[in-house]
């Protein structure tokens, strides 16, 4: 979801926004071990499964425009493991 909201936003700026998501997420983890808080811990997932999405997707954005037509699924399938 995260990504349709994002995909006007810039390779670098997606992954800033992605990035930021799931540092909050840490915290929130953190947060959660602390309280021990079911809330706590289903709005720490929502946060990282929304920051994963557009620091993916940013990531990935430059490896198309740089690899060759011919090479593009190899390095995107090497992008992936």
């Amino acid at each position: 979801m995260s990504q349709i909201l994002l995909k006007r936003q810039t390779a670098s700026r997606m992954i800033v926004i992605g990035n930021s998501l799931m540092v909050v997420g840490v915290f929130g983890i953190v947060l959660t071990l602390y309280t021990q808080s079911l809330f706590v811990l289903i709005l720490t997932t929502a946060f990282i499964g929304l920051g994963h999405g557009p620091s993916y997707a940013g990531s990935l954005i430059p490896i198309n425009h740089v690899s060759p037509n011919d090479k593009r699924a190899n390095n995107i399938s090497c992008f992936m493991r």
